[in-house]
């Protein structure tokens, strides 16, 4: 698909993300303009937005349903997954290890994979490269010898790979502790719990790091851009 301008680029995202929740949770704006999808920060927000879909869709699945996923790709992923936020941190190498591992498994397996209706198999999206890009972008802000044309080929190929992001929508509900937040995946409502977190200003943050700490759960949250770090701290219940 040929997108020479972050204008088109725009148009083409409130086009091919359905939900304006979904896109203002994303990109801030329900619907998007040219500021909003600038520079290489906005191919971040969608990779980190693909990976919590995947790992929601993961979390709410049993033994029993894992049972047929025996492929390499999945076997990796899954021993990922168990340990994040145990011993594994939420973090960029994290985010791009579990993608570029399910795009190899829908690439193999095609619907017979566990990914298939969160992962486009018709596109390859160049990881490797977006990892090296949003790195640098992270640590030193760097951009200055990447070119538009090349940070829009990215980032409408991280569009149009994240399958799973064209048709969901997210749901807040207001509640006495604050915002709980749902996505609603073909249909089906389901609690993010504290894996979204949903502050007194609206502003959202994906859950980073988690640990005890005496009696407390500190939760260690990060935004969607991933350059904001915000801590939540919650009393245990314990008898």
């Amino acid at each position: 698909m040929e997108i020479a301008t972050y204008k088109e680029a725009a148009k083409y995202v409130n086009e091919r993300i359905s939900a304006p929740a979904i896109r203002e949770l994303i990109f801030g704006m329900d619907e998007v303009s040219h500021r909003d999808i600038k520079g290489i920060g906005s191919i971040n927000k969608v990779l980190n937005m693909e990976f919590l879909l995947i790992y929601l869709n993961w979390l709410r699945c049993t033994r029993n349903d894992f049972a047929g996923y025996r492929t390499k790709h999945f076997l990796n992923i899954n021993e990922v997954l168990y340990s994040l936020y145990k011993t594994e941190k939420l973090g960029l190498d994290c985010v791009i290890y579990v993608l570029s591992e399910a795009q190899r498994d829908v690439k193999e397996n095609g619907e017979k994979s566990f990914f298939a209706p969160y992962f486009n198999a018709d596109v390859t999206c160049e990881f490797g490269k977006i990892y090296g890009m949003i790195d640098e972008w992270l640590h030193n802000f760097h951009t200055d010898d990447i070119s538009v044309e090349t940070i829009l080929n990215h980032f409408v190929s991280a569009i149009n790979s994240a399958k799973a992001l064209w048709n969901v929508d997210v749901v807040y509900e207001k509640v006495t502790e604050g915002i709980n937040v749902y996505f609603v995946l073909n249909g089906e409502k389901v609690d993010v719990k504290d894996i979204v977190y949903v502050d007194e200003n609206a502003m959202k943050y994906i859950l980073s790091n988690r640990k005890y700490y005496l009696n407390d759960m500190v939760y260690d949250y990060s935004s969607i851009d991933s350059f904001t770090h915000i801590t939540v701290i919650k009393k245990m219940n314990r008898r």
